[in-house]
């Protein structure tokens, strides 16, 4: 099939993106593409059908990956999962931080998919198992959106509200992302597929900063990523060797899991305990 027929904007800046938005009518259905890898399907299998198309793929400054003054780092809405991929290994952010975006960018779908599909596009798309928001949420990052009364954002770990369900409001954009500054000591990022590319049935990224405290950030759950606070001196404390501390890492988790991740499905909540238990393990086990 072929999309609907639609009018089609391409944007040369942020601002020009937002004003299209603002006057489009109110009879209009509006959508923005990116990189059009979610966008681009579902318009061609018509389960969207947008009046008006806005295109803020080739706006310059929403493909920049810039340092601030205080350390953090900002990605741009339209920087691709391969620019993160690609992060060379003397970047100035901070440490710890181009590792995990290198690792998780890299196990997104395929390279030819990470060469279009933006960090901006996934998360306003908020499929529930994609990659982005739980590793965002896990990393601290807050998510700047640009509408008609300016600028805010909105913490990562907030921004994801349910199944293809954001915080953005009518007439804004996902600018960018930002990190804070602070190093990452360790980290570990699970996820569970069924073939390499294919999206994620359970997923876990956990980052530690050395805290009392170990959160493991859940995805793929059907909603929005679920957090989940378990304490360093309990896991650490689990005796034996490799696979005991692994069954015992999954024993405990499981315990944890909120009843609202997989109800009734013992096989989808074990999976989902199985990853987070694996990311953990991979930070205990690199002390």
């Amino acid at each position: 099939m072929k999309p609907a027929p639609f009018r089609y904007h391409r944007a040369a800046s942020l601002d020009e993106a937002i004003a299209a938005l603002a006057a489009a009518g109110p009879d209009d259905e509006v959508r923005v593409i990116a990189g059009g890898q979610s966008l681009g399907p579902m318009l061609n299998l018509r389960l969207v059908r947008p009046t008006l198309l806005v295109d803020i793929h080739r706006i310059d400054g929403l493909r920049a990956i810039d340092v601030l003054p205080d350390g953090g780092v900002r990605i741009g809405a339209c920087v691709t999962h391969a620019m993160l991929e690609d992060l060379p290994a003397s970047d100035r952010l901070p440490p710890g931080v181009a590792d995990v975006l290198r690792h998780v960018a890299g196990g997104i779908a395929y390279r030819a998919i990470r060469c279009r599909g933006t960090i901006g596009g996934s998360l306003a798309h908020a499929d529930p198992a994609a990659d982005w928001p739980s590793a965002l949420a896990a990393l601290g990052a807050t998510i700047e959106l640009a509408g008609p009364a300016g600028r805010r954002s909105v913490a990562a770990s907030a921004f994801c509200l349910g199944l293809f369900e954001t915080a953005i409001e009518p007439g804004e954009v996902v600018a960018a992302v930002v990190l804070p500054g602070s190093a990452i000591c360790r980290w570990g990022h699970r996820k569970h597929c069924r073939k390499v590319g294919e999206f994620a049935h359970a997923m876990a990224i956990c980052i530690d900063r050395g805290g009392e405290a170990v959160e493991a950030w859940l995805g793929a759950t059907g909603g929005a990523p679920v957090a989940i606070a378990l304490d360093r001196a309990a896991l650490a404390g689990i005796a034996g060797g490799e696979a005991q501390r692994r069954a015992g890492l999954h024993e405990r988790i499981a315990a944890a899991l909120p009843d609202s991740i997989a109800p009734g499905d013992a096989y989808a909540r074990h999976l989902h305990a199985q990853m987070a238990a694996e990311a953990v393990n991979d930070i205990l086990a690199n002390r």
